[in-house]
């Protein structure tokens, strides 16, 4: 359970809480994800977001020591925070329905989405550039 800041750091879960300004469908087709290469839909999370896992996935030890490898968290309550997040989900366009609530990210308003399917994020942009 950490939260993590650093440009390029992910995390994988079988259900993430979402929390962005602004979640953009990314169009070209499907991507192949960072870890595993299979094609999912991506999202493109801007102006201070974040990813936390709230339920992790059954993985064989095979796949425990190419995620540790990696350098992919996966633990519930593992979190990342950016300016600008990748977020990659194993489902169809347009399935996430974002949740605006007023209050919770300074005058605008967050879209808060809660995924209950194979969900990567991974930090784009860090808040700050060292």
């Amino acid at each position: 359970m950490a939260t993590y800041i650093k440009e390029g750091e992910m995390v994988e879960g079988k259900k993430c809480s979402v929390s962005a300004r602004r979640l953009e469908f990314k169009k070209g087709g499907l991507r192949k994800d960072p870890i595993t290469n299979k094609s999912m839909v991506l999202y493109e999370l801007d102006r201070n977001c974040s990813v936390e896992v709230t339920e992790c996935l059954d993985l064989s030890a095979e796949e425990q020591q190419h995620r540790i490898e990696l350098g992919v968290h996966g633990s519930v309550g593992d979190k990342i925070q950016g300016d600008a997040i990748r977020l990659y989900v194993d489902t169809k366009r347009d399935s996430l329905r974002p949740i605006v609530k007023e209050g919770q990210s300074g005058r605008h308003g967050a879209s808060l989405v809660e995924t209950n399917i194979r969900t990567i994020g991974r930090i784009k942009t860090p808040f700050f550039r060292v």
